[in-house]
């Protein structure tokens, strides 16, 4: 498998950065992340426009266009012929003396295989806790997971798969997806602020136009009270049903009616998507 650094096509050894490098001294760096159906990108340009707004955000100088970015993305779909695979694209704070100021940044791109997720995901949904948190700078997509990652025990001890955040409750994200409640009217309800703007989120609103209403809105903790369904979505595991968050359960714990239509709906849209 070959990998991209800064351009050139490496191996997975040598893809590396110095010591030096902010992502490595101060977790300072952003990243993108998107599957391919096929040998088809999927959504490119919308998570090109991200990648390239996060870096932007948090100033860290591009090194190359996204048009040529882009044509390092079908560079390594041409030269790895991995069907089915998922992409990253990591930029990072760049290298430093001092060890607090952005530097010269490196750009790696690289895919591989596509993991995919237990079907009793989709079959069964998934357990949420909560927790107070407000991700820094919520709207870029930066490589700090430090909450995500220490959470990990605690989730595995209550065999729950993430955590929804609140702040004061008000709810706003997973820590790797973005969270929908469908209300008794059918609605689809996801949080307006403090989260990172997904591309499947964007694909999902366009995608029901005319057959559910779609708001982006207030969320708090004593919403899930009254809700008929909730689901969460990520590039990745596309979209996933939740049947429980902390003690509450929706939908008897069985997966709602809506939930299994957004699903069917969404597969039929992504690829559709890629003909296109």
């Amino acid at each position: 498998m070959k990998y991209i650094l800064n351009g050139k096509l490496t191996s997975k050894e040598n893809a590396t950065v110095s010591v030096r490098d902010l992502a490595l001294m101060r977790g300072y760096g952003i990243f993108d992340y998107f599957r391919c159906i096929g040998l088809k990108p999927l959504f490119i340009e919308d998570h090109l426009d991200r990648f390239f707004n996060s870096a932007a955000t948090l100033r860290i100088p591009m090194p190359f266009s996204k048009e040529e970015v882009h044509q390092q993305v079908l560079k390594l779909i041409e030269e790895n012929q991995v069907m089915d695979s998922t992409f990253r694209l990591i930029l990072t704070g760049g290298y430093t003396e001092e060890s607090y100021e952005i530097g010269e940044p490196s750009l790696i791109i690289y895919n591989e295989p596509a993991i995919e997720w237990n079907m009793q995901a989709y079959e069964k949904g998934l357990k949420l806790l909560t927790l107070e948190y407000r991700r820094d700078i919520p709207e870029v997509k930066t490589i700090n997971y430090l909450m995500g990652i220490y959470q990990k025990v605690r989730l595995a001890e209550a065999g729950a798969a993430d955590v929804l955040f609140h702040m004061n409750g008000k709810l706003s994200e997973l820590t790797r997806s973005n969270f929908y409640i469908v209300d008794q009217n059918n609605v689809i309800k996801t949080a307006k602020d403090d989260v990172l703007l997904g591309i499947t989120r964007k694909h999902i609103k366009k995608m029901v136009e005319g057959k559910y209403q779609f708001e982006e809105t207030d969320l708090y903790l004593d919403d899930l009270k009254s809700a008929k369904e909730v689901f969460i979505s990520g590039s990745g595991k596309k979209i996933v049903p939740i049947r429980q968050v902390e003690e509450q359960v929706f939908n008897n714990g069985k997966v709602g009616e809506v939930t299994k239509d957004l699903i069917e709906m969404f597969e039929d849209y992504s690829e559709a998507f890629v003909r296109d």
